[in-house]
C-alpha cells in the first residue's frame, strides 16, 4: 500500500522524468485509494495461497527477500534448476516509488526498505489494511499493529473520499474503475480474502512462509 500511495512521484524520483506524463502522474495518484488496494491485495493473496501447493508456485515472502537475499534466491534457483550467480542479487532501483534514482540508481537488496511503510501510511490507512487483510496477515506471519479500531469520524471520512476516488478514477481510467468495481462487490466489505484465508487454511498445519 505504501508503494502505491507514492507512485505518483515516480516523475519526479524517475532518473529521467521527462519519460513520464504529468497526466500519467495524476492518473496513478488518483487511482490510490486504502479501500481499493487492500482489497486487491486480499484477493491477490488469498489467491496466491490456495496455488502454493502446486509444484510451479514458489511463495516468497518481501521480508526473506531482502533480510535474507541470498539464501532466498538460492532456494528459488534451486526449485526452477538454475544455476545460481551472485549478479541476480544487483537488482537496480530504477522508478522507484520511495528512491529518486536521478544521479544513478541504487543497487541490490536492503533490508531498510521493510518498515518504509511506517513513515508513508497514516493511522487510518493501516487501519483499514489490518481490518480487510487481517487474516491473511496472520496466515502470512505478518503482526498487526492498529492500537484500536477506527474512529466513526475516520471511518466516514474515508468513505467519502472512496466516493470521490471512483469518480475520479471513471473519469481518468474508466477501464481501471471496472477493475476496482468488481473487486469492491467481490470482497464483499472485504471479507472474501479473510474466507479463502480459512478455507485454505484448513487443509494445512504449517503457513508457508
Amino acid at each position: 500500500m505504501a508503494s502505491q500511495k507514492m507512485r505518483w512521484q515516480l516523475r519526479q524520483n524517475a532518473a529521467s522524468g521527462a519519460a513520464i506524463p504529468r497526466y500519467e502522474a495524476l492518473r496513478v495518484w488518483v487511482n490510490y485509494h486504502p479501500y481499493t488496494i487492500a482489497r486487491l491485495w486480499a484477493r491477490a493473496t488469498a489467491t496466491a495461497l490456495e496455488l502454493s501447493g502446486h509444484p510451479r508456485v514458489t511463495v516468497l515472502k518481501f521480508e526473506d527477500l531482502l533480510q535474507q537475499p541470498e539464501a532466498t534466491v538460492r532456494e528459488l534457483c534451486s526449485r526452477l534448476g538454475l544455476e545460481y550467480d551472485a549478479r541476480m542479487l544487483d537488482v537496480k532501483q530504477i522508478n522507484s516509488s520511495h528512491q529518486s534514482s536521478v544521479g544513478g540508481a541504487r543497487g541490490g537488496l536492503h533490508a531498510s526498505a521493510i518498515g518504509k511503510w511506517r513513515e508513508v501510511l497514516s493511522p487510518s490507512e493501516i487501519g483499514v489494511t489490518e481490518q480487510s487483510c487481517g487474516q491473511l496477515m496472520r496466515r502470512c506471519a505478518y503482526e498487526l499493529t492498529a492500537p484500536a479500531p477506527m474512529s466513526l469520524p475516520r471511518k466516514l471520512a474515508l468513505d467519502i473520499s472512496y466516493l470521490a476516488h471512483l469518480a475520479g478514477v471513471l473519469l481518468v481510467n474508466p477501464r481501471r474503475a471496472y477493475v476496482q468495481g468488481t473487486a469492491l462487490f467481490r470482497s464483499r466489505s472485504g471479507n472474501d480474502g479473510n474466507k479463502a484465508a480459512a478455507e485454505t487454511t484448513a487443509g494445512h498445519d504449517n503457513p508457508p512462509g
